[in-house]
């Protein structure tokens, strides 16, 4: 069995090609080239969501609702999203707090990354920090090998489009930890704990069904710097039920009357 599906943006900015079949399990190819396929290299998505944040954190977007007045003539005006940003941060935030876990590949298993963040919500965007943490086990004969992240990090969120039922956004998260590694061999045990340095970019949406209740789904690329990150680098997915907590913590401050 082999799926293909393509897609595009307007002035050829990429076209992506995504492909399934039983022996590959999951594709992506880029302008022609594999850029992922589990239990292959990941870094050339890394790099393809790393240019898309820049192309448009430069300011690439043409907005048409924008205009200037200029001797009777009405224009476009080129919009920057940094302005977006800095008018975001000068809002008073709302607090949020949720769960954020996802799932990842070690040596193209699949295994759970648990999440805890809290910070502050802008509206526009979202600035949070977190715990994290996830194990991956390893059995060859009577030897195994067991292996724990944790680290910290640092979430920073832009919506691309938000409406009250809909919502797309981009993240970046960079963090610091260590991860644990305990060798079995026979009788003999050996523990090594190492540094990491994960970095994270991907994307995500949702829609809600209820007023606190929706659906989501996101992906992205991690890449695990310093010595503990060897095997820690790969793809990372979400999917299933989420929560708005930021329409919580509104409503709460009205039930209980506060300003």
């Amino acid at each position: 069995m082999h799926i293909n599906a393509r897609c595009g943006m307007t002035r050829s900015f990429f076209h992506l090609n995504i492909g399934y079949s039983r022996k590959n399990q999951l594709r992506l190819d880029f302008l022609g080239y594999p850029v992922f396929h589990r239990g292959g290299s990941h870094k050339a998505l890394f790099v393809l969501l790393f240019l898309c944040f820049s192309k448009f954190l430069n300011g690439q977007v043409n907005v048409p609702e924008a205009l200037t007045i200029k001797q009777d003539t009405i224009t476009p005006k080129s919009w920057n999203p940094i302005d977006s940003i800095r008018l975001s941060l000068q809002k008073t935030p709302d607090w949020s707090g949720a769960l954020d876990g996802r799932r990842s590949f070690v040596s193209a298993d699949p295994i759970n990354i648990f999440g805890l963040r809290y910070g502050f919500d802008y509206g526009k965007v979202g600035a949070y920090t977190g715990i994290y943490s996830g194990k991956y086990s390893e059995k060859r004969g009577s030897d195994s090998l067991n292996i724990k992240f944790q680290y910290i990090s640092s979430t920073f969120e832009y919506r691309f489009f938000q409406t009250y039922r809909y919502q797309l956004l981009g993240f970046a998260q960079v963090g610091i930890g260590a991860t644990t590694t305990r060798n079995y061999r026979n009788t003999d045990y050996l523990k090594t704990v190492q540094p990491v340095v994960p970095v994270e970019l991907g994307m995500y949406m949702s829609v809600r069904l209820l007023r606190y209740f929706g659906l989501a789904a996101g992906m992205g690329t991690r890449l695990a710097m310093l010595q503990g990150g060897s095997r820690f680098s790969g793809p990372i997915y979400t999917f299933g039920i989420t929560y708005f907590p930021g329409t919580f913590y509104r409503d709460a401050r009205k039930w209980l009357g506060w300003k």
